[in-house]
């Protein structure tokens, strides 16, 4: 991704934490966000009433829960309008029929976009969520933000620097519900000819992502080339999904007359196992790649104890099971490409290695998700540009790729 890019979407983003008078029924009666001095800069003083058109997305902070989605028509007034002698009162109405602000608690996120076509996105998440956290990173929202009782913080449209987290970017937009442009059509016509009508394996697909990027040499940077590969290929499966679902999606309408919603979640259902199941296949194919390359000894889902199989094992399940084989040159590391709570099944993971390495694509901001994970003997491995993202106490430690790899080439030598 190149900077600038969220001006394709948005012309403005405002994020403040939202105050009871706001949301907590008993103390306001109003439906209305209160007009600060940051909203009255945006949105002006107009004399009358203005109106626009809004959806309302709520985030539970649940990591699995989606998100709830309402429109409504936003109403920016001054309440002292017919009192010539007192300072205009700003206020951004919103109709009773809207649930989502009554959902929200004192300091949970509230986040206003203009939209580049005028309509508003009006965003809600519970304080402290993973969502909210991706939010501040993603538009680089300055400190001042996470005070109580304070306006509105400008959010930043200029986008990143490093173009190697664009998948995390788009993930993020896709969630509000954001039509991402620009997915990459160049290689539509190779792929059909060489996996027909049909989804290859997980394999083959990272093999042909690795074979089309346009950057190739054999001398690469692991934490680069993990983060290329990974944005290359989500664009090269977006654009071949589009093309083996619109056939299927004008089948079902042409069936469906009547709509038959059953059916439809199914397919959706279907769409959206597929994306995870291949995300996380994803990862793994390419490190194992950038293993192989690397010259390092390892077994990729080798068994161990009670049948449980961690995704990579150095220097192999040999030595693993090999009893005299020492403990200190075994190492293993887990491939999740989010986080949730699923890091805490790696704890019972290759028992005899009681300090474990956990590599994820997700930004880390949570610090004490970070203190969880560390106090578990769990040593987190990001892409350098992931590293640099994150957000965490500097004195539990993050190694890049990179690292891990010399860490390994140090224990095999």
């Amino acid at each position: 991704m190149y900077k600038n890019n969220l001006e394709r979407y948005f012309k403005w983003v405002l994020a403040k934490r939202v105050t009871s008078v706001e949301v907590v029924a008993e103390k306001s009666n109003q439906h209305e966000f209160q007009g600060t001095k940051m909203l009255r800069e945006y949105l002006g003083k107009s004399k009358g009433k203005t109106k626009f058109n809004a959806t309302f997305l709520w985030f539970d902070g649940e990591e699995d829960c989606d998100s709830i989605c309402e429109n409504d028509v936003l109403t920016w007034y001054d309440t002292r309008s017919n009192q010539p002698k007192r300072s205009p009162e700003y206020r951004l109405y919103y109709s009773s029929s809207t649930s989502i602000p009554q959902r929200m608690r004192p300091g949970d996120l509230l986040m206003i976009a203009m939209k580049t076509d005028g309509t508003f996105l009006i965003i809600c998440t519970r304080a402290f969520s993973k969502i909210e956290n991706q939010l501040i990173w993603l538009f680089d929202l300055d400190s001042n933000f996470a005070e109580p009782n304070k306006d509105f913080s400008r959010g930043s449209l200029e986008g990143l620097d490093e173009d190697k987290v664009e998948f995390l970017i788009n993930e993020i937009l896709e969630s509000l519900q954001i039509k991402i442009e620009n997915i990459e059509g160049e290689y539509l016509d190779r792929m059909i000819d060489l996996f027909g009508d049909k989804f290859p394996t997980t394999s083959e697909f990272s093999e042909f992502a690795r074979k089309t990027y346009k950057y190739k040499t054999n001398d690469y940077d692991p934490d680069s080339a993990l983060l290329e590969w990974i944005n290359h290929e989500e664009k090269l499966f977006k654009s071949f999904e589009e093309y083996l679902l619109q056939p299927r999606l004008k089948e079902w309408s042409e069936k469906n007359q009547d709509y038959d919603v059953d059916e439809f979640i199914k397919l959706a259902n279907s769409v959206l196992n597929r994306r995870k199941s291949r995300a996380g296949h994803s990862l793994e194919n390419h490190l194992n790649k950038i293993f192989i390359d690397s010259k390092i000894a390892f077994n990729h889902q080798a068994v161990t104890e009670n049948n449980n199989k961690p995704d990579f094992l150095f220097p192999g399940k040999k030595q693993y099971d090999d009893s005299n084989y020492p403990t200190e040159k075994l190492s293993m590391l887990a491939a999740k490409r989010t986080l949730k709570d699923r890091w805490r099944q790696i704890t019972k993971e290759a028992e005899r290695i009681k300090f474990k390495h956990l590599i994820t694509l997700e930004i880390i901001t949570s610090k004490n998700k970070m203190e969880q994970i560390f106090n578990n003997k769990i040593c987190l491995v990001q892409p350098k540009a992931l590293e640099r993202s994150s957000n965490y106490d500097s004195k539990l430690e993050i190694i890049t790729l990179s690292d891990f790899i010399k860490h390994i080439k140090s224990l095999q030598k």
